[in-house]
């Protein structure tokens, strides 16, 4: 069975993350998919999680905005594996923007470093710059000398 896939990209995130109720309504749209793709009702999620099915409802509409404890959260992605810690923590609205790619996605331990050392202007740079098309990386390398330019047609 599938369904659609959300994803999430760092345009849905600010400084200070998103807004409450859009945080809420992604957070529930996951559960529900997750939870419909694995055959599951709300009765059956709340009792294998050890949780009120009202608690599971309340996620799915985007009325309880509240990140769930670590137990909770392992137990829900441990039944629910369409889901990730990083994407329910993505749809809370959590800045998790130096630990995830454009798509959400957990980067590799040695991105994150990398991208630790870089100060927020850095950063900025460097994602405008991968925004860009590749024709126009290609102009902004060869003008910042990172790259040769070809060798002239004769």
């Amino acid at each position: 069975m599938s369904g659609p896939q959300y994803s999430f990209s760092t345009a849905d995130v600010g400084e200070a993350g998103i807004e409450e109720s859009r945080a809420g309504t992604m957070y529930g749209k996951l559960i529900v998919h997750a939870r419909t793709e694995a055959g599951l009702t709300q009765r059956n999620l709340a009792d294998d999680i050890r949780i009120k099915r009202e608690t599971v409802s309340r996620w799915e509409r985007g009325k309880l905005i509240v990140t769930p404890s670590a137990p909770e959260m392992h137990r829900l992605v441990a039944r629910l594996p369409g889901l990730t810690e990083f994407r329910l923590l993505w749809a809370l609205g959590y800045n998790l923007k130096p630990l995830v790619d454009d798509e959400g996605s957990p980067l590799a331990p040695e991105r994150v470093a990398q991208a630790a050392s870089l100060t927020l202007q850095e950063q900025d740079l460097v994602g405008r710059f991968r925004r860009l098309s590749p024709a126009l990386r290609r102009v902004v390398l060869l003008q910042v000398g990172a790259i040769e330019p070809p060798p002239p047609n004769p």
